[in-house]
């Protein structure tokens, strides 16, 4: 019995890349099934099988026997299947080539204490990444996502970027550059009269007060230029000036005095100093007059009215039933005049202090008697 020959068709790529895989789909036209055997021909480690699917783990050759055994009418039939493996080429790269642009809104000015949400925007609409850039100065400001918090006096600078995509360009960076203020800070003056008489002792007192957190720092008070005792602590946010007087330690004249205080913070990168004045106005003291009238002399004692102090000195002008009858110096706080009276004239007797520079004059009602 003469067998029928049989053709055997392998379709494969002659050539694959490493860590593939190749699944075979060969044919007999006798219409018989086909098998695969690893030829010797393939170098070692280069590829293995099974089944019908051929792994590829090195570079070089690989041969694949297919076979068909032949049956009672077909005789058997093979072929050997070579295939080359080879690296893999890189993947192609895309380079991205529309370009994007970062717009900033304008910088604001920071004050310590507070904070500033950043808005940078892309016209591509990729978000943008910030950082604090190292010229800032040191320990201006802090980063917490896009929120930038101010927490002493200088110069932040933010660093804003944006890497780009697929499509987009990397962005040129961009800075803002926000200046950074001290936390203000306000003081005013309390506890001084709008007026005050002559003798009169008085204290300034100031309040200050601050944005946020507790006041810390001193606040020196100064009359007329010169410096009131030492800088004093501000306690819960007050403080009070030694006693108002001259540079000499005498009472304030009769006048206007310019009262002024400036606060002294603990921390001034933190917080802001902060001054006022305002005017102490001293006028003269209140006097009244009691007099008394002997049989040879008329005395007339000045006094100085409450808060008012001081003796008084200048001259006291007599007058009998309103005619000048002479004038005394006052010495000690008393003018005496030599002249003699009556019990029935000093009904008449009138006394006039004159005043002097911090005291003012005064007029009697009728004088006493007293022998």
């Amino acid at each position: 019995v003469t067998l029928q020959p049989q053709v055997i068709t392998a379709p494969a790529p002659s050539v694959v890349y490493v860590y593939g895989s190749y699944v075979m789909n060969a044919t007999s036209d006798s219409g018989l099934p086909v098998t695969y055997a690893l030829n010797a021909g393939s170098e070692p480690g280069v590829c293995t099988l099974n089944g019908a699917t051929i792994h590829f783990s090195a570079v070089g050759a690989c041969a694949i026997d297919v076979i068909q055994a032949g049956d009672a009418l077909h005789a058997p039939a093979s072929i050997t299947v070579h295939i080359t493996v080879v690296i893999a080429p890189p993947a192609p790269v895309s380079v991205p080539t529309t370009p994007q642009v970062i717009t900033v809104p304008p910088a604001p000015t920071g004050t310590v204490g507070s904070s500033y949400d950043l808005a940078a925007v892309t016209d591509s609409g990729l978000p943008v990444t910030y950082s604090v850039d190292p010229t800032s100065t040191a320990g201006t400001c802090t980063l917490s996502g896009s929120t930038v918090v101010f927490a002493s006096t200088g110069t932040c600078v933010i660093s804003i970027t944006q890497p780009g995509d697929a499509v987009f360009m990397a962005a040129t960076p961009v800075s803002q550059q926000i200046v950074v203020g001290a936390m203000g800070t306000s003081i005013r003056l309390t506890g001084v009269a709008a007026s005050l008489r002559y003798g009169q002792v008085s204290r300034a007192s100031a309040i200050v007060t601050q944005a946020s957190g507790s006041v810390s720092g001193t606040v020196r008070f100064s009359l007329d230029g010169r410096a009131v005792g030492a800088a004093l602590p501000v306690v819960n946010g007050q403080v009070t000036s030694a006693p108002l007087r001259s540079a000499s330690g005498a009472l304030l004249q009769p006048g206007v005095h310019r009262l002024g205080a400036v606060f002294s913070p603990s921390n001034p990168a933190a917080y802001a100093a902060a001054s006022t004045t305002g005017n102490v106005i001293v006028k003269k003291a209140a006097t009244r007059l009691m007099v008394q009238a002997h049989l040879r002399t008329i005395s007339a004692l000045v006094i100085t009215v409450a808060p008012g102090r001081g003796v008084a000195t200048g001259v006291v002008t007599f007058r009998l039933s309103g005619k000048v009858i002479g004038h005394a110096a006052v010495r000690g706080g008393v003018a005496t005049l030599a002249y003699r009276v009556t019990p029935t004239m000093a009904r008449l007797v009138r006394a006039t202090y004159g005043g002097n520079g911090f005291l003012l004059g005064s007029t009697s009602l009728q004088a006493s008697y007293r022998r």
